[in-house]
């Protein structure tokens, strides 16, 4: 793991929230540190849930908070391992620049991975075709971010 996800994560659960949710209005439906079973029902933490909290599918109204130690012991690592997999190997974060990796992990979770590599993209003049391969790996090797230029004096957007 690089030692940026961590932090990461850690600042990426604050804005998510360790509850869980299954609010009436909210299209995610159930919901636990912002993985929605409507969109990732593959997600192995939906099988501890029920095994902890019993059915947790109906909706309710307020948010359910977990057992501090099962959700350390038993979810924690599932969240992580979801994160990691699903968003920040998805951008390749061990090998973008500090700062850099964040922002497009966040970007990811909340706008899809495609997207978060188009918006960098964009930042760097580059195809935007949503893959971040030897091309906008090459310019964001250029970029230098001090100044708002690249290397060889081009200003970024």
């Amino acid at each position: 793991m690089n030692k940026n996800f961590k932090p990461f994560f850690n600042k990426l659960l604050l804005l998510e929230s360790t509850q869980l949710t299954n609010i009436p209005d909210d299209d995610g439906g159930l919901t636990c540190c912002g993985i929605s079973k409507v969109f990732w029902p593959e997600w192995e933490g939906w099988d501890r849930l029920r095994g902890s909290y019993g059915d947790v599918s109906k909706p309710f109204t307020k948010r359910m908070v977990y057992d501090r130690d099962c959700f350390r012991e038993e979810l924690l690592p599932l969240v992580e391992k979801f994160y990691k997999e699903k968003f920040w190997d998805s951008v390749s974060g061990d090998i973008l620049p500090s700062g850099v990796d964040a922002y497009v992990a966040l970007a990811a979770v909340n706008l899809g991975v495609k997207t978060a590599c188009k918006l960098l993209q964009g930042t760097l003049r580059v195809e935007q075709d949503g893959i971040l391969g030897v091309k906008t790996l090459t310019a964001l090797n250029g970029f230098t971010g001090d100044s708002g230029t690249t290397k060889d004096g081009v200003e970024a957007v």
